[in-house]
Parts: structure tokens; C-alpha cells; sequence
């Protein structure tokens, strides 16, 4: 268990070997742990994986299918797709050792008139956007309350996931917004919510992915994405929307030249995030984040930290006190809100 304690800590997530290492120990402890639980006289005695290990192991296979699918994408290595199935299989182990499998469909229920159904995958599915997550549920609920502006400019919305930010702007009225992501089991699962939940005369899901934007790769030829069609019309936005999308140390250097890219030069453009704060393993992803912002010329108007307390003691309504309290309930519990404006507008891409 120390080995793989270690290895987690260590491991680079963009090397194929050190990936492969890595699943090798944790096929070794879940194996181990499976065993056990089938035949608990075995030799080997009682083997379990601690929950915060359990934990640890779920987290840094999220990574390693976004780095791995990041290297797919780059270089088309078939060794790349044998990975990402590895990570798929024993992530499914990890839930069921957890007990961490998602539903097929969540109603969220914001207030006595605001409902949503959210289809959820699997992670074998959808990697990373399999489920909603909190840093979501908590964007939707300052939409519900208002905190977050809807206004009338279309929205794009970064990262959209399973649909339920951009589903409920689309509720609370908004007139277009552009929903996406860059996976496309992703994609086809947020626009199956966007249509259950009869959202779609307003909200669209396309393709994106940052790095066409913040690393200049190719965009893919055959895929139906966000740049080609959609710029024509909307080559920039008055309003962007982002909730949890800086979870990887990469993405602090990802995200902020896509918002300088599609930001408008308006003095009235604003750029909306919710970001989960998750302990210090990964308080560095926050300051990169934060100062990549500032090198690309945006400044926070707000920087709010948000629990689960600040909320309730602002909420009256107990559908939303119900809703809250079913968020938090994950491991996450603390979260930063921020606005941000353009203070700069020379950075060029």
C-alpha cells in the first residue's frame, strides 16, 4: 500500500509507462481486496484499501484519462487507446469497491418550480463527465437564486459536463447559450439533457477542445466542432460560464487564453466560475489558475469562498436547503466563486 501511496504522489500522468506502473499496483491492492472480500479465509488475511486511499485511486485515474486523452489526441498512439481502457476497467472496479456508482438519472430540485433531470453515464462512457459534479450544482444554484446573471447576450458555457448549468441558465431564461466540451459521449449526454429537459430551442451542445485554442493543435477534421461553424456568427461572448473546469494543473494553463480568445472587448463582459477548493494536494492547480487569469489581463471583481454554511444561512427556501445539503455530502465541501472582468485587451493568441 505504501508503494502505491508513493507511486500516486509521484507518477507523471502524461508518461505511458508511469501510467502503466501505476495501475499495476493498484491492480495488485484492488485484486487483493476482491479476493478477500470472496474468500475471507485466504491465507493473505483481510485485505482492504482505505477510503481516503479508495479516494486518492478515483481521483488520480481522472487525471490519467485526461492526460491520456490529451495524448490521443496529439499523437494517435494505439497504445494511448489499450490505457484508456485499462483506466475505464479499473475505475469501475474502484466504484464498485466504493460503492460509488452513479445513478441513471438525478432530479435536482432547486426550488418548488425548478426541476431537472440529469442523465448520468458511466465512467467507462464518459470518463471525467460521467457524473455532476458539486462545483455544478452550486453554479445552477446561484443561477436559480440569481447571484449569477442570466441577461439576454448569448452564453458559452466551458466544460459543460452532463448539461446542468447550462440547462438551468436555459430555464431561468436565458436566449442562447452554447454548451461544450470536448468528449463526444460527453457531448451526446448533455444534449440528451438538454432535450428531456425540453431545453432545446435555447441550449446547444458543441464541440471544444482548449488546446486549439491555448496550445494551436489541430483540430480534428471529421468533428463537428465549435470553431468552424459557430464563429461566424459568435466570435465572441459578452458571458462565460465555467464551473469546475480547472481540476488538473494543466487546465490552469489552458483556460485562461480560450476566455481570452472568445471574451468580448466589451467593458460589460463578464467571465463566471465556480472551482471546488480540494485540500492542499491541489492548491497549486488553484494559484496557476489564478495566475494565469492575471497574466492573460483578467481581474477578479469577486473571489468569494463559498461552504456549505455561507450558503444555507442565505437560503430561506427549503427545496433549496434540501438540495444544498445533498451536494455537500460529498467530499468536497468548500468552493471559490469568481467574477472576472478584462483589464487588458492585447494579449494575442
Amino acid at each position: 500500500m505504501d508503494e502505491l501511496e508513493t507511486a500516486l504522489l509521484t507518477a507523471n500522468k502524461n508518461s505511458l509507462s508511469d501510467v502503466g506502473s501505476v495501475l499495476d499496483r493498484m491492480d495488485a491492492v484492488l485484486g487483493a481486496a476482491v479476493e478477500s472480500e470472496r474468500d475471507p479465509t485466504s491465507v493473505l488475511g483481510r485485505q482492504t484499501v482505505p477510503p481516503e486511499t479508495q479516494r486518492r485511486m478515483g481521483g488520480w485515474v481522472t487525471g490519467a484519462v485526461a492526460a491520456m486523452v490529451r495524448l490521443q489526441a496529439r499523437d494517435q498512439d494505439p497504445r494511448v487507446d489499450e490505457m484508456l481502457d485499462r483506466l475505464a476497467a479499473l475505475n469501475a472496479n474502484i466504484a464498485r469497491l466504493t460503492g460509488d456508482a452513479p445513478a441513471l438519472v438525478k432530479a435536482w430540485r432547486f426550488t418548488e418550480n425548478l426541476t431537472v433531470d440529469i442523465k448520468e453515464l458511466s465512467f467507462e462512457e464518459a470518463a471525467f463527465g460521467w457524473q455532476t459534479w458539486v462545483a455544478g450544482v452550486v453554479f445552477a444554484h446561484l443561477l436559480a437564486r440569481g447571484v449569477i446573471p442570466v441577461g439576454t447576450d448569448p452564453i458559452l458555457e466551458l466544460g459543460c459536463g452532463t448539461g446542468i448549468v447550462g440547462i438551468i441558465a436555459a430555464k431561468m431564461g436565458a436566449k442562447r447559450v452554447f454548451m461544450t466540451d470536448y468528449m463526444p459521449a460527453i457531448q451526446e449526454n448533455a444534449q440528451s439533457n438538454v432535450d428531456s429537459n425540453q431545453c432545446q430551442h435555447v441550449a446547444t451542445v458543441h464541440s471544444l477542445d482548449w488546446s486549439w485554442i491555448a496550445e494551436n493543435t489541430a483540430i480534428p477534421k471529421d468533428s463537428a466542432t465549435l470553431l468552424p461553424h459557430l464563429l461566424d456568427t459568435h466570435s465572441s461572448f459578452d458571458v462565460i460560464y465555467g464551473a469546475d473546469i480547472c481540476y488538473e494543473l494543466i487546465h490552469g494553463r489552458l483556460v485562461p487564453p480560450v476566455c481570452a480568445r472568445f471574451l468580448s472587448l466589451s467593458p460589460n463582459a463578464r467571465i463566471y466560475f465556480v472551482t471546488g477548493l480540494r485540500g492542499e494536494r491541489f492548491a497549486q492547480d488553484v494559484v496557476l489558475f489564478e495566475e494565469q487569469m492575471a497574466l492573460f489581463g483578467f481581474q477578479p471583481e469577486t473571489c468569494l469562498d463559498l461552504s456549505l454554511d455561507a450558503l444555507l444561512a442565505q437560503e430561506t427556501d427549503s427545496f433549496a436547503r434540501n438540495l444544498l445539503n445533498a451536494a455537500f455530502s460529498t467530499l468536497v465541501k468548500q468552493f471559490r466563486f469568481y467574477v472576472y472582468r478584462r483589464i487588458t485587451i492585447d494579449i494575442k493568441i
